[in-house]
């Protein structure tokens, strides 16, 4: 069973992300967290996860792990990209807003990732992603 927890929670987030994203679309007077901030709070741990099973599924270790500067590192990414680059350089047609919060939401998920990501794990002893690159 510990093999399939990480598809488990990421189905978990995202089945969270697709709801939310759906009510917000159909009711306007949500609460301020929920309306604003809770993808945002998903969206770094799903990605993390996401990455995690299609590392673990290319190497053929179920105990590989991604070290936490990595998290922190796609943090910053997702921080600039989303809330310096697109609010500055907007595709057509699209308006972007940038939000201190947002970023403080990011860095939550990742924090989040990194103290589940042990119990993701079988108990046998684990492996970074990052110690062979």
């Amino acid at each position: 069973m510990a093999k399939y927890r990480a598809h488990i929670l990421f189905l978990a987030l995202m089945t969270a992300y697709f709801i939310t994203r759906y009510v917000r679309s159909q009711f306007d007077d949500l609460p301020h967290f929920i309306q604003y901030y809770f993808t945002d709070l998903l969206f770094v741990p799903a990605m993390c996860l996401f990455a995690l099973i299609v590392l673990r599924f290319l190497r053929r270790e179920p105990t590989l792990t991604i070290h936490w500067l990595a998290v922190l590192a796609q943090v910053g990414i997702v921080s600039i990209y989303f809330e310096w680059y697109l609010p500055t350089y907007p595709p057509e047609g699209h308006i972007h807003v940038a939000d201190f919060i947002d970023c403080l939401m990011y860095l939550l998920g990742g924090i989040a990732f990194i103290l589940i990501q042990p119990f993701l794990t079988k108990k046998n002893g684990t492996r970074r992603a990052d110690s062979e690159m």
